[in-house]
């Protein structure tokens, strides 16, 4: 196996963890209400706290990248990940809690930018597509099968046990990034709150960190939300729950795995239109299942409406983070690490504003937001993403 492909499937693996990390106990929040006397939208803040750590950890990590070894950070990034998990299963009150995953989340979110600059170092343009694909393909099915997984470990352990996986999991990883990955080279980019902005307001990676943000905002809607919506009223117990949660998973991993490769061949701004419309449409189709649902509904019908939500979200993604990196190449650590903080402010923002929503409007409320986010998401990419000068080249090839 070639150095290039160890290297991906290393980050990849790493960003798989980060995402897996902030949802692997969401379909054991209304147990988690009893045993940590906490609310809906107190349960929301443990997930909305780790994004909004993961999100403003960016601004630090991707000129950190851009400048240093990037095996140095993603390692440091590893042990606090490690810390925070441990300190997670043993705490006992919400408060304790918040305060292990900030730490989980400062520590993981090393793997975004470490990710996204090693890809963009080993592989060249017209392979980068599929490469970013796989990327986003573990980062977005780690979202998608966290539910899942810890549904499962849940019905076997408990709750608290999900962290202790990740615990065992994070010091595997650990020995593996040692041991196989070499030292990289130092980039020594210096690189300023000036530069960023200059990537924000550039309209083509403008439009990619809206739709960072609402599909993100969209998925995280849905993590927080459907366990309540197929407990409540379909009276499903946490296994059912992450079965049912599983077809965003698989539509997630299909989507961008597909997306990736389509990106190199029709170009960025026709993946990234189709995803978001797709994206759109079918979280809609899910409002309207929400706001009719009852016992007498097959949990299937959530499944489909699911699945299609994680097929045409995740088309998009890969696009978004390539877009990023192929308009400003030499400040590929920042400009990925934008993207990821565009996405993290969304997961950040959607438990605590769904959970809000849910307990004083309905569950079809929060749904609905989030689709007409990605409504409006759809328009600003329309009129601001285009295709980088050499993609097009590639395309015409």
């Amino acid at each position: 196996m070639s150095l290039k492909v160890k290297v991906l499937y290393l980050v990849s693996f790493a960003a798989f963890l980060r995402s897996f990390a902030q949802v692997i106990y969401v379909p054991s929040l209304a147990v988690m209400r009893v045993d940590l006397n906490a609310t809906t939208a107190m349960l929301g803040l443990t997930i909305s706290i780790y994004g909004l750590c993961l999100a403003f950890a960016q601004i630090a990590y991707g000129p950190i990248v851009d400048r240093f070894d990037s095996k140095r950070i993603l390692l440091i990034g590893l042990m606090l990940y490690l810390i925070g998990n441990f300190s997670a299963y043993f705490t006992r009150g919400i408060g304790l809690l918040l305060a292990a995953r900030s730490l989980q989340a400062l520590g993981i979110a090393a793997a975004a930018g470490v990710g996204v600059a090693l890809i963009s170092d080993l592989f060249p343009t017209n392979e980068r597509g599929r490469a970013m694909g796989v990327f986003s393909m573990f980062n977005s099915a780690g979202a998608a099968s966290g539910p899942a997984f810890g549904g499962l470990i849940a019905v076997w352990l408990s709750w608290r046990a999900d962290f202790l996986i990740l615990a065992i999991i994070t010091i595997m990883l650990l020995v593996f990034t040692i041991w196989q990955l070499p030292a990289q080279p130092v980039h020594g980019q210096n690189v300023g709150l000036k530069d960023m902005w200059t990537i924000a307001r550039t309209l083509p990676t403008f439009g990619a960190l809206i739709l960072g943000f609402v599909h993100f905002y969209g998925i995280y809607t849905i993590h927080i939300l459907t366990p309540i919506l197929l407990a409540d009223k379909m009276n499903l117990h946490e296994a059912g729950i992450g079965a049912v949660t599983t077809m965003t998973a698989l539509g997630v991993i299909l989507g961008t795995y597909v997306g990736g490769r389509v990106s190199d061949q029709r170009g960025m701004r026709f993946t990234l239109i189709a995803g978001v419309i797709g994206a759109t449409l079918s979280l809609a189709a899910i409002t309207f299942i929400s706001a009719i649902a009852s016992a007498n509904m097959s949990p299937v019908v959530v499944g489909a409406g699911l699945l299609a939500f994680g097929l045409t979200a995740g088309f998009g993604f890969a696009a978004q983070l390539n877009i990023m990196v192929d308009y400003f190449p030499a400040m590929r650590g920042t400009a990925g690490a934008l993207q990821f903080f565009a996405r993290f402010i969304g997961t950040t923002l959607a438990p605590l504003t769904a959970g809000y929503l849910a307990d004083g409007l309905g569950v079809p409320s929060g749904y609905g937001l989030a689709t007409g986010l990605l409504a409006l998401g759809a328009v600003i990419a329309y009129f601001t993403v285009s295709n980088p000068v050499h993609n097009l080249e590639v395309v015409a090839k």
